[in-house]
């Protein structure tokens, strides 16, 4: 990708003419505005720039040993991020036309040289490969973010779904979603609670998504029940969210839910381990009471026995 240079930095031009004049008298129209670079032949060009970095070439048609149309087609392929332009005369318009055609060249200039042509068409042309590159950068960052953004989504162990706000469709699923209700992303997207569901389930879930969206509001529901495909009814903890256009009219419906069923269960489990805790405490507090009375039962007729033994003695 082509990095957007600074403001300040000249562009770096390649001129290939095997004209000494030709080549000077370019140096001397276009230094105080670009960084130029020369070269007498084909050859040398290419050395230039597999060792330099060159943003234009500018290259005569015809040279011994590789016409210009020859050097900006080698160049094209291993130098695509390089603007090409041919200086040529109308006696070289047939190449000139098939370069173009085939985009192996962005342009050319005619003979002779018309310096303030030469400098607007370069400075055009390097500031469309520069918004082209900018514009790549761009989508590129904007394409990291979407990954980052879905990996994230994916390896979130809650279910997450997006449903369009106008006909309360799926129009996204994470894997979490797929794995809970026992379908395919294929199966799911473009489907309503309708299409998965009972429909009293559905019913009750398509009431609270307008709910939220005519609200604009977060609605929690700590327990809802569904039915799904293989693991039968579980129980999920859910959040419905309202997803805003820039008018701030609702355009999705985004809900996470967690599968809570294993965590009822337990609490379940719990709750009757403490109420089987609280009989013993229980049975316990009567057996230590009943161990108290017997003792002072003992106590009260301890003498008593002794008092009737001894009258009867």
């Amino acid at each position: 990708m082509m990095a957007v240079p600074p403001p300040a930095a000249k562009p770096r031009i390649l001129y290939v003419d095997d004209e000494p004049d030709n080549l000077q008298s370019f140096r001397a129209l276009f230094r105080r505005d670009f960084d130029i670079h020369l070269a007498d032949s084909a050859l040398k060009a290419m050395q230039i720039l597999h060792r330099e970095t060159v943003d234009v070439l500018v290259s005569d048609q015809r040279m011994p040993g590789m016409t210009g149309v020859e050097l900006l087609e080698r160049v094209s392929k291993e130098f695509p991020q390089v603007l090409r332009f041919m200086l040529t005369g109308y006696s070289d318009y047939d190449p000139l036309v098939d370069a173009i055609n085939h985009g192996r060249i962005q342009g050319y200039f005619a003979k002779p040289l018309n310096p303030g042509e030469i400098k607007h068409r370069i400075e055009k042309g390097l500031e469309n490969v520069y918004l082209k590159a900018r514009n790549e950068q761009l989508l590129e960052e904007l394409k990291q973010s979407q990954d980052f953004l879905h990996a994230i989504i994916e390896n979130i162990p809650d279910m997450i779904c997006v449903k369009d706000a106008l006909n309360l469709r799926f129009v996204d699923f994470n894997r979490a979603g797929e794995d809970l209700l026992g379908c395919s992303r294929q199966e799911l997207l473009g489907k309503s609670d309708y299409d998965l569901f009972s429909k009293e389930e559905a019913d009750l879930s398509s009431r609270r998504d307008r709910e939220v969206l005519a609200s604009r509001q977060v609605m929690e529901i700590p327990e809802e029940t569904i039915t799904t495909r293989h693991k039968g009814q579980r129980i999920l903890s859910t959040k419905k969210i309202p997803i805003l256009d820039e008018t701030g009219q609702p355009r999705y419906l985004l809900g996470v839910s967690e599968d809570i069923t294993e965590k009822i269960t337990l609490r379940q489990k719990e709750q009757g381990l403490e109420a089987q805790l609280r009989q013993l405490h229980k049975m316990e507090a009567i057996g230590t009471l009943a161990g108290g009375i017997a003792h002072d039962f003992n106590n009260i007729l301890a003498p008593i026995f002794g008092y009737t033994e001894m009258a009867m003695m």
